[in-house]
């Protein structure tokens, strides 16, 4: 499928990419629907996975045949959320070595006593080893619910990966993200590595200016130190 989605042309003079990430295993199946922990993880694979990447676990790869054995990347171990351990995994490898696409965002030396801090509305949420995933959105299942009218249901979602948190944009409109004493970055359907201290707003900072400030409330602040400082907190 890479190799096909590779030899597309330009439209509108991009590229398309795709991410695929899977996992095998035992599925529970209703109606037209499957559920279950291997869907859970493959979805985790996909997720993890960058445009032009395919990622597995470490126990779907080792089933696999020897000569696709011999072109996956070597595992590393990953949090993911509803498992006490993380799960080791690959990036398989399909283009010629001198094209070969990095994990970004993963390190081989993860800070297990890393956490990020963020306040919503005088609320404090962690996200942490022990919680690597928070959701933001109106959603009332969310974890951080956002009464914002231009936010999204499923607006965007923070997980930890390893030593590292990355904000995910869901959303329609978009994610607005100021890192304290730098221009604010608008996210739609990216990512992005959170560092230093800032804020992650549903609307512009020059939009969010002219409101009242009952409507101010709708920011929510990322207050976290640089990695170095967050060890065992």
């Amino acid at each position: 499928m890479q190799t096909a989605i590779n030899a597309c042309p330009l439209v509108d003079g991009m590229s398309i990419g795709m991410r695929i990430g899977f996992h095998f295993g035992s599925v529970l199946q209703k109606d037209n629907d499957l559920f279950g922990d291997t869907v859970n993880t493959a979805a985790r694979m996909a997720g993890i996975a960058k445009a032009g990447q395919i990622i597995t676990t470490k126990a779907t790869a080792s089933i696999l045949p020897s000569i696709m054995r011999a072109s996956m990347r070597t595992p590393i171990n990953l949090p993911v959320k509803g498992k006490k351990e993380g799960v080791e995994i690959c990036e398989v490898i399909w283009q010629d070595s001198g094209e070969m696409t990095v994990m970004a965002g993963i390190t081989h030396h993860p800070e297990a006593g890393s956490s990020l801090l963020l306040m919503h509305r005088r609320e404090k949420y962690v996200v942490s080893s022990a919680n690597p995933v928070i959701t933001l959105g109106r959603d009332e299942q969310s974890g951080i619910v956002v009464g914002n009218p231009h936010a999204s249901r499923m607006h965007a979602r923070i997980e930890k990966r390893l030593d590292k948190y990355v904000l995910i944009d869901l959303s329609s409109n978009g994610s607005y993200v100021a890192i304290r004493k730098e221009s604010e970055i608008r996210l739609r359907r990216e990512e992005m590595l959170l560092r230093g201290c800032g804020t992650i707003s549903m609307v512009s900072r020059a939009k969010d200016s002219r409101k009242t400030a009952s409507n101010s409330s709708s920011r929510a602040e990322v207050q976290r130190c640089k990695v170095a400082a967050m060890k065992n907190r």
